[in-house]
């Protein structure tokens, strides 16, 4: 039966509108992002500059929080929509069908779990385009690229596909994370907006807080799939490396994951 309840999130959840707009929305901060990069730039500094995060305190200019902020609430905005919907509608004629609350949440924590990877894959395609069509068609930092990270004295991971696919995971997982909140969130407050803004401005504060004391950024769990983070000498120090950070969404997954299967089995459904 979860299979069944998974195939029809699927179904309702991706549909074209979505996957489209996902797309767009990607296309268009992909472009934006271009206008930033020296000429001789390459794709994988495009993909460092749409997913790597936010750098040094310094460096983060206005732009690149932005960016990041968007792409992030953008998924959490389609995402919400389709929780209220599935809570509201069909969780409790799911719930009756299976004899078990917990068949509709086990189908709602992998449709997000597929729902960011796709949510990135999407992305990572799109800025493929731009960049095929704009830039070098190097998988190679360029120039420019190794030499901001030198002179930041920070160290650079030598193969930029390898860093591709570890910082895609890192972001993928970091991220599900606040989704599985989200889900919690979802069974407690009825409008998604609400819930929006609830993750919003957890995004927000968290970055605020992370720049002015340092030392708050080792528990934020979406730094921990920033590149940048893990390439800077500072947080070197604090313990951001890809080892400890895999660990600590691992973790963080174990724990979100139990505290919703806690939820559901006390949430009241009528």
């Amino acid at each position: 039966m979860l299979c069944k309840v998974l195939k029809y999130d699927i179904k309702a959840g991706l549909n074209i509108k979505v996957l489209t707009s996902i797309l767009m929305l990607f296309l268009v901060i992909s472009y934006q992002a271009i206008t930033t990069l020296e000429t001789n730039s390459s794709i994988v500094d495009l993909y460092i500059i749409l997913f790597g995060g936010l750098p040094n305190k310094g460096d983060a200019n206005f732009l690149m929080i932005l960016r990041w902020f968007i792409l992030q609430i953008y998924l959490a905005f389609i995402l919400g929509k389709f929780l209220h919907k599935e809570w509201s509608e069909r969780s409790i004629y799911i719930i009756i069908r299976t004899h078990s609350r917990y068949v509709w949440l086990i189908s709602k924590l992998i449709y997000s779990l597929l729902f960011t990877g796709i949510y990135y894959c999407i992305g990572m395609f799109s800025t493929s385009i731009i960049g095929m069509l704009k830039l070098e068609k190097s998988f190679n930092f360029s120039d420019s690229t190794i030499t901001y990270l030198l002179n930041n004295n920070e160290t650079i991971i030598k193969s930029p596909i390898q860093t591709i696919v570890i910082f895609f995971i890192l972001q993928w997982l970091s991220i599900y994370v606040v989704c599985i909140l989200q889900i919690i969130l979802s069974l407690y407050i009825d409008k998604s907006i609400h819930v929006l803004v609830i993750i919003s401005t957890l995004y927000f504060m968290g970055i605020k807080i992370s720049q002015s004391f340092s030392q708050f950024a080792f528990w934020f769990i979406p730094y921990r799939g920033m590149f940048f983070m893990h390439l800077t000498a500072e947080y070197n120090a604090m313990g951001f490396n890809v080892i400890t950070s895999f660990a600590i969404i691992i973790i963080s997954l174990i724990l979100t994951t139990l505290l919703s299967l806690s939820v559901i089995k006390n949430r009241e459904f009528i």
